[in-house]
């Protein structure tokens, strides 16, 4: 599976992701978001086959997870806001 590492800004934390990037079979991608004791490679399994069946996947590391940027705060809105972004 190939995945292309991003960074966004969202708020002024530098969230990474992972984009398999492509077009997906069924027009919109698949977006794998992780508990709050993981990161996006808790979906590395999973995401390979959803790509192998042509589907576009994005794995964000949440605010304060994996390789994105710590915060000040941690509410679930600001989750929300940052998959958004």
């Amino acid at each position: 599976m190939i995945m292309t590492d991003g960074v966004v800004d969202a708020g002024g934390v530098r969230l990474h992701y992972r984009d398999s990037g492509g077009t997906d079979v069924l027009g919109s991608p698949v977006v794998l978001v992780h508990g709050m004791g993981g990161d996006g490679h808790t979906w590395d399994t999973f995401a390979r086959t959803l790509v192998r069946r042509g589907r576009r996947v994005v794995v964000p590391d949440l605010r304060g997870h994996g390789r994105s940027g710590r915060a000040r705060t941690y509410l679930f809105g600001e989750f929300g806001d940052d998959l958004e972004a």
